[in-house]
């Protein structure tokens, strides 16, 4: 059996490394999709919002929500609100994942950059005009809501509910009944 030189050899041998690399990047989003199950963000948009959050919400390590899980929480979010926002809150997460690298001469998605890059990144639109500056807004909001979405997060800044709070203890807390102005039905 003698070996194939040349053009058709190199193409011999890269067809198999080719074959592995599509295996594994299927065998990649299959796992993630399996591990997160997006319900409204693409896997590459729910890989973006995890860098986002993780970017965004700074805590120096003292996090009481993972980055994971403000994506999750942002996801089944937008999946449960009937807004036309929605399809513009996907479009923010794929120029953040694309566009946003390039404003710090990085040709490599957001998802992938150190946070250090991510962290420039995210200051140049912060402090941008136009439309940079609604992402950036987007952004925070899209994390705001992720993070203090769940109790853990709300606890971690001392938030407490009202009914919980000892001063509303034993203050009608039922709605005010006024009687209407507009009855016509109790006039004479």
């Amino acid at each position: 059996c003698a070996f194939v030189s040349g053009a058709a050899g190199a193409a011999l041998a890269v067809l198999p490394l080719a074959a592995l690399f599509a295996l594994l990047v299927a065998l990649r989003r299959r796992a993630l999709r399996l591990r997160f199950r997006p319900r409204f963000l693409s896997l590459r948009n729910f890989e973006t919002m995890v860098a986002v959050a993780d970017t965004m919400i700074d805590a120096d390590g003292r996090e009481a929500v993972h980055p994971i899980e403000v994506a999750v929480t942002v996801d089944h979010l937008l999946d449960r609100v009937d807004s036309p926002m929605r399809k513009e809150l996907k479009l923010v997460l794929v120029l953040t994942e694309w566009a946003l690298p390039l404003m710090v001469l990085r040709p490599f998605p957001f998802s992938v950059l150190g946070s250090n890059d991510r962290r420039r990144a995210v200051e140049k639109v912060i402090n941008a005009k136009g439309a940079f500056r609604d992402i950036a807004r987007s952004l925070k909001i899209m994390s705001c809501v992720g993070y203090y979405g769940d109790q853990r997060g709300i606890a971690q800044v001392g938030f407490v509910h009202f009914g919980l709070r000892e001063r509303s203890q034993g203050v009608d807390q039922g709605p005010l009944t006024h009687p209407d102005p507009f009855d016509r039905a109790g006039s004479p």
